[in-house]
């Protein structure tokens, strides 16, 4: 091997979405899934015909894939792939393999939306409990293979609760969480475990409390590899967190940007860019990745046929400079509004040309419109309209002019 192989690691054939789709019903076929299986070539997914309405979407599994050097890839397809263990036929099996996974609220918000698209109807959401407003905590069965999540159905057929299960899952992870953190830099901190479970370490105070921070403990968690934290009252660090986050959110198996705060036992969302200005980088990366949910959810549910006017989640950005979040709320349009920082209205003119309004800040509409805005399902959330403000409404509401500096 030459020396830039050595370097740079050598050079690896990436095969094609479709050539890796073989290769995965290969691989399912040996695990014992029922066919006859079909690539969606489109969706990316391979669905199964049989009773069990079989789906494996195969995006992670082919980066994952294509990532690894030759000699891995055979774990890689194992591991995603491999015939199932059933570890969970009653409670005393299950107990011992059960830890808490943490996954991003509206990325999984998201994923029930496909399922529902794949599998034509509705899918159930496994239980889980929150972690700030972005984060959540559910369970899940560990074996050498695979993580395979559980649903409320198995914690009925074990006879348990969602406390109770969830309490043994923190024990089971606590158990294997003796390693110490990485300190890259005094009083910064970076999860050292690597297992896929490093975000769910957050459920366990204990462990973030034992971290010598300045201030109340702050984390964030790029990706499912990696958490980092430090304290909310260390500018330098947090700096340094803004960079490796930013890092973080390149590689693979991205979760969040979104930055937590731990007050006693209790996470919550945090924006440090108030309490420390020159944080302002957090905001921009919140907003787009809002920006992101929210036009995937938008493209989601037009597949799905939903026929009310889906606005649009847009940021308004400027370098050194917050920037904000707005959505439009138009005249006669019936409309499914995200939770946008500021909602823009606008009204019908002459000749069907639309006239922009003003601004509001969202909370202002949901308190004074509150009749006129009912709450939907959807996550991330969105709100039904219902008509269009009257000129007393809007008078009463005091619009702001339109424009990315309007206060």
């Amino acid at each position: 091997m030459g020396f830039f192989s050595r370097l740079f690691g050598a050079r690896r054939r990436v095969p094609t979405p479709d050539e890796f789709a073989t290769l995965a019903i290969e691989a399912m076929g040996k695990c014992g899934i029922p066919g006859p299986l079909e690539y969606d070539r489109g969706a990316f997914v391979v669905r199964g015909q049989g009773e069990q309405r079989y789906v494996a979407n195969l995006a992670n599994a082919y980066r994952e894939y294509c990532a690894a050097d030759e000699g891995s890839r055979p774990q890689v397809l194992g591991r995603f792939f491999a015939p199932f263990q059933d570890l969970g036929g009653d409670w005393t099996s299950a107990a011992p393999h059960l830890l808490p996974v943490c996954r991003n609220r509206t990325n999984f918000g998201l994923s029930l939306l496909q399922g529902a698209l794949d599998l034509g109807g509705h899918v159930e959401a496994p239980p889980s409990a929150r972690l700030g407003e972005h984060l959540e905590i559910g369970l899940a069965l560990d074996s050498e293979t695979r993580i395979t999540q559980v649903m409320g159905a198995e914690l009925e057929k074990w006879g348990v609760d969602f406390d109770t299960a969830l309490a043994r899952a923190c024990t089971n992870l606590r158990d294997r969480s003796q390693d110490p953190w990485i300190e890259p830099a005094p009083r910064l901190y970076v999860s050292p475990w690597r297992d896929h479970y490093d975000a769910s370490r957050l459920f366990l105070p204990d462990l973030i409390h034992r971290l010598r921070v300045k201030g109340d403990p702050v984390a964030v968690v790029p990706n499912r590899l990696m958490t980092i934290v430090t304290g909310s009252d260390d500018l330098p660090m947090l700096e340094l967190m803004l960079e490796l986050c930013r890092r973080g959110l390149t590689q693979d198996r991205p979760v969040s940007a979104i930055p937590l705060r731990l007050e006693g036992q209790r996470w919550y969302t945090w924006q440090p860019e108030l309490d420390h200005p020159t944080l302002i980088e957090f905001a921009h990366l919140r907003l787009q990745e809002l920006a992101d949910a929210y036009a995937v959810q938008k493209q989601l549910l037009e597949k799905q046929g939903e026929a009310r006017f889906l606005a649009t989640y847009s940021a308004a950005l400027a370098p050194g400079e917050h920037g904000f979040s707005y959505a439009t709320w138009t005249e006669g349009v019936e409309t499914l509004l995200p939770t946008a920082e500021r909602i823009a209205f606008v009204r019908s003119g002459p000749d069907d040309r639309l006239e922009p309004l003003g601004l509001v800040p969202f909370e202002k509409v949901a308190e004074q419109l509150k009749g006129r805005l009912t709450r939907t399902a959807h996550w991330p959330p969105r709100w039904c309209t219902t008509g269009f403000p009257t000129v007393e409404e809007l008078t009463a509401l005091s619009l702001l002019p339109a424009g990315p500096r309007s206060e």
